[in-house]
This record gives C-alpha cells, sequence and structure tokens, in this order.
C-alpha cells in the first residue's frame, strides 16, 4: 500500500507523539489540519508511533526460528484480516516494525474467497517453523466467528498441525492470560504487555508483495 499520499500528515504526527502528545489529541489535531478521512485517520493510528513507543515494541518482536518447538498463540481476526490485506496491497510496514493493515473490517469481517488462501499461508508458515502446537483465539461477537473456527479446525488437521481454534468473549484477554508464550498479533495493547509477539505478516510479506512504509 502506498503511504507517500499521507507523508506529511505522517511526519507532524510523529513529531507530536515524540513530544509527549496523547494519541487520540495528536491524531485529531493532524487529522483536521490536513482535513483526513476517518480511513486515513485510522492508517495514522496503526502506522505512527513514537520512537520510544516503536523502540518498546521492537524488543518484544522474536524471529520465526523461535517458534520452533513452542505453542503459539494466534490473534485470529488481527492476523487473518492482516494477510488478507497483504494479498490485496493494502497493508504497510508500521514505524514499530509491525506490519498492519488499512481495512478497518474488524467487527464486520465476512468470509470471502481470500480467507481459506490467508489461512493457508499462515499454517504453512508455522508448519514450516515447526511450531508445537497452534491455538488460534476468534472474537466470539463477531459474526460467523463459529464457522471460521470449524475452517481453521479442519485446515489445521489437513496441515498435520497440532491446535486448535476457538470463540472467546475477548480475544485480547485470552492472548494475555498465555503472555509467556509466543503470540502472534500486531495489535499494540496486546504487544505492550507480551513476552514474545511473533509477527506472522511481516513474515510472509516477501513472497512478492509489495510492502510500503511508513518512511515512503
Amino acid at each position: 500500500m502506498d503511504l507517500s499520499p499521507l507523508r506529511n500528515p505522517i511526519l507532524d504526527l510523529r513529531y507530536l507523539l515524540d513530544r509527549g502528545y496523547r494519541r487520540a489529541t495528536a491524531i485529531r489535531v493532524v487529522g483536521d489540519r490536513y482535513r483526513l478521512g476517518k480511513r486515513e485517520r485510522n492508517i495514522l493510528l496503526r502506522a505512527v508511533f513514537s520512537r520510544l513507543e516503536a523502540g518498546e515494541h521492537r524488543r518484544r518482536r522474536v524471529g520465526p526460528e523461535e517458534a520452533e518447538g513452542e505453542e503459539v498463540v494466534i490473534d485470529g481476526y488481527n492476523v487473518l484480516i492482516t494477510v488478507e490485506a497483504l494479498l490485496r496491497d493494502e497493508a504497510f510496514l508500521s514505524d514499530d516494525g509491525f506490519v498492519r493493515d488499512a481495512s478497518g473490517v474488524y467487527g464486520k469481517y465476512r468470509r470471502s474467497r481470500q480467507t481459506a488462501l490467508a489461512l493457508g499461508e499462515i499454517l504453512g508458515f508455522l508448519k514450516a517453523h515447526r511450531a508445537r502446537r497452534v491455538i488460534f483465539y476468534f472474537d466470539g461477537q463477531v459474526s460467523g466467528s463459529g464457522e471460521l473456527c470449524a475452517l481453521v479446525r479442519r485446515m489445521l488437521r489437513e496441515a498435520g498441525l497440532s491446535g486448535d481454534a476457538r470463540t472467546v468473549r475477548s480475544a485480547d484477554g485470552a492472548l494475555l492470560r498465555n503472555r509467556s508464550k509466543i503470540l502472534a498479533t500486531s495489535d499494540s495493547a496486546i504487544i505492550e504487555r507480551a513476552e514474545r509477539v511473533l509477527d506472522i505478516p511481516y513474515h510472509l510479506a516477501p513472497r512478492g508483495t509489495n510492502l510500503r512504509t511508513t518512511e515512503g
């Protein structure tokens, strides 16, 4: 995804965050100045961090080799939606080095032809890196979560991976209860409290995906 049209808003927001402005206030100021719409403001929210925040997030990142012999706990919708965005060239590399998407579809997620393809990419990655067990958590209040879990379970069996897919009241809460394990997510609120975070979309991106960064 090309972020060059947002270059000046990104620079301004980064400047304010580095000087201690509250994120919501800074985004409002920058968004109002440049007359940005909801989608552009959502991109700023997900893409831009102060140098301090970015550094803290980067310190929690682990490489795919860390997955070998480990249980990987996956923020289901977060990772799935981001990989689907990669397939559509609608993802970007944020200041903290995590890949995120601009779709803003969370809570309104609908399965598509890309769903199985994205899940196949995720599971293929985890199998290649010899994860011992894989657990997906999906927010149960999102329509279709039960059916999606059934699809993931079937694909886990077909891939020969040990694991499960579960609907829960709060995927964030479920991940944080497993914070000593490897967590797969790009959710900042989880990253800040996790011990080890694996950014699966980041490692899938080099497969021909045109991934742009906030430095563009």
